[in-house]
């Protein structure tokens, strides 16, 4: 009786590290997907003509000081 609370105990406690994985490797993911898009946008504020950025509200300086920012910085 007492191997048999053992494996059960056991087969639990490998579940919960598979399921604390699982958490950890889809918030790393969520993490991934946040710096490329970030990365995306700020390249795409090089890209923008003074009529665009003077029409969303930002100067060319703050879109350059926007784009300098590193990519795991918000």
């Amino acid at each position: 009786m007492q191997i048999l609370a053992s494996k059960t105990s056991s087969i639990f406690n490998q579940e919960r590290l598979v399921h604390k994985l699982k958490k950890r490797v889809s918030s790393l993911k969520s993490t991934l997907q946040i710096w490329r898009e970030r990365s995306r946008q700020r390249k795409a504020l090089t890209q923008l003509s003074p009529y665009l950025l003077k029409d969303i509200g930002v100067s060319r300086s703050d879109a350059m000081n926007e784009v300098q920012k590193p990519f795991w910085k918000p």
